[in-house]
């Protein structure tokens, strides 16, 4: 594309992650990156982690600016967008872009769009849409490259003042994604305790043996469950928390670092976890691990966390599909809701509703087609907006809650 000299900033918008406002003409011997987003565009938050992986490379002779233009009026709000930037740590530059001035003078058309400003502060490139990080690294060393060549570029690691600094999460909970309330009677309980005792007995000629179940790790959760529990996806800090309403802690799963490791649940690793389905009778948390595009099991019987779904990376695919649950690549799933054998699953990334058997570990497409709209036809062929919450009727239809 054709050389065009890139629009200044407006000179009374707010600014965060810096104490003084940017410009583009103080940027001027650098390679500079426009990330047009909103954070509740899940397209946008997938380019989080490219721009982390530029930032770092480049660190001396790159500036990354997140330029934020609302899609929605609560997304206007500077708070929530500050927040947006804690939780899903943003460590470059940010210009709240409330009135889209910066995005129209941009001439920009979708969420996400990638601006690429070379050293003379023009602009050279751009790209909307996610999956780009290896067109961008490339020209953005090309860039580099050129310009040095030139003796034109200011090699300086550029420091800002971080939200996160000035400002740190110190909660118990940070960024909590979803709560499910279960309530468990004392009568089930007992049936719970009743069944397992009966896995005990043995037949020895015309003699029976009752093995009593002992309490112990194995059954503690049925007891902790007599009454009513809270489970906690603390997105913020990779793990998923158990308690009652009253606040007492019953488990704390996994070591809190992001990873997709399974273990028991102190080394269990979550990333950003967020719905959950629990299946009372096997005693089985059901668990959409976000970030590692995966669907993770926690077992209270065993006290062990197993992958069941996703292979650690995202897809890029949107086209109906199935296949093996840790053969077939997820995106982004957010909530589950399980009925009987079959988990359904808001898959964010795609805007589709996927399904699993949990008897036979398939997975695949139930409702959507990948693009985003708001269409009804047969299920094949429905759009969604950012499906975020599976809902299943008596009838056997399956909705999506909308942003709005």
């Amino acid at each position: 594309m054709p050389r065009v000299r890139a629009p200044e900033f407006p000179g009374n918008y707010p600014w965060l992650n810096t104490d003084k406002p940017l410009s583009i003409e103080s940027l001027k011997g650098r390679v500079v990156l426009l990330d047009f987003w909103t954070y509740c565009c899940i397209n946008c938050l997938h380019v989080l982690p490219d721009l982390k992986y530029l930032e770092q490379k480049y660190k001396d002779s790159l500036t990354v600016i997140g330029v934020h233009s609302a899609k929605f009026e609560n997304e206007k709000e500077v708070e929530n967008i500050r927040q947006a930037i804690l939780r899903y740590d943003i460590e470059h530059p940010v210009i709240v872009d409330s009135g889209m001035k910066v995005w129209q003078s941009y001439a920009v058309r979708a969420w996400p769009t990638l601006m690429v400003i070379d050293p003379e502060s023009y602009v050279v490139g751009f790209v909307s849409g996610e999956g780009n990080r290896e067109a961008l690294d490339e020209l953005v060393g090309k860039l580099i490259a050129e310009y040095k060549d030139k003796n034109a570029l200011k090699f300086k690691q550029l420091t800002f003042s971080l939200e996160k600094q000035r400002k740190p999460v110190s909660t118990p909970l940070a960024f909590p994604g979803k709560v499910l309330a279960f309530a468990i009677a004392a009568t089930e309980a007992k049936q719970l305790h009743q069944q397992g005792a009966l896995l005990g007995e043995m037949s020895q000629g015309n003699e029976s043996v009752d093995e009593t179940v002992l309490p112990g790790p194995a059954n503690s959760v049925i007891q902790n469950l007599v009454g009513s529990c809270l489970f906690i996806a603390d997105s913020g800090h990779n793990r998923i928390v158990v308690s009652t309403l009253e606040g007492e802690v019953l488990h704390v799963i996994g070591s809190g670092q992001p990873g997709l490791t399974d273990g028991d649940f102190e080394e269990a690793e979550f990333f950003a976890p967020q719905g959950m389905a629990f299946d009372a009778e096997s005693q089985i948390l059901y668990v959409a691990d976000t970030e590692n595009h995966a669907l993770r099991k926690i077992d209270f019987t065993t006290q062990r966390v197993e992958t069941v779904a996703g292979t650690g990376e995202q897809s890029h695919e949107i086209s109906p599909r199935s296949g093996k649950g840790l053969e077939t690549q997820l995106n982004s799933p957010w909530d589950l809701e399980r009925v009987g054998n079959r988990l359904f699953i808001a898959m964010a990334g795609s805007h589709q509703i996927w399904e699993m058997q949990l008897d036979t570990g398939t997975i695949g497409t139930y409702a959507g087609i990948g693009r985003e709209s708001c269409v009804g036809r047969e299920s094949c062929r429905i759009c969604f907006f950012s499906a975020q919450r599976p809902r299943y009727g008596s009838i056997g239809v399956v909705c999506c809650r909308q942003r709005n």
